[in-house]
């Protein structure tokens, strides 16, 4: 194997490897936008609070 071909494959694999995460990243922000963020119960300070005060 010669030094550029070498150095071909190289380049190939970093941008294998980027192509690889990005789509993962993107997989992983979908699946958790769509499955999980709706189930994700916000929490009421202020009546949380007022509650407190009068018991």
């Amino acid at each position: 194997m010669s030094e550029a071909t070498g150095k071909q494959e190289r380049h190939f694999n970093w941008l294998l490897t980027l192509l690889i995460s990005l789509l993962m990243s993107f997989v992983s922000i979908f699946v958790y936008d769509r499955f999980f963020v709706q189930k994700i119960v916000t929490v009421d300070v202020k009546g949380y609070t007022e509650e407190q005060k009068d018991s």
